[in-house]
């Protein structure tokens, strides 16, 4: 299942207990609040870049807010 959050104008996307962050921040983010290491990339290079989680404590966040914003689960088939 694929998670999905906004953080700081950015998306994050959460599979697997990986996380990712897909295009570039639209105000200041300092990422090691929310349990993961500083890193600066330019979406336009990298559309996407893995985030190395450093205080998983702290990623229990966005565990936190799908209690409460619950995303629906759709399964997706293959056409016949």
């Amino acid at each position: 299942m694929i998670e999905l959050y906004r953080l700081a104008g950015s998306i994050l996307i959460k599979s697997k207990n990986q996380f990712y962050l897909l295009g570039n921040f639209k105000e200041p983010c300092n990422l090691n609040e929310y349990g993961f290491e500083q890193v600066d990339f330019d979406a336009l290079q990298t559309p996407y870049l893995k985030l190395n989680i450093y205080d998983e404590s702290k990623t229990i966040f966005f565990a936190i807010l799908s209690l409460f914003y619950p995303i629906p689960n759709y399964e997706i088939s293959k056409p016949s």
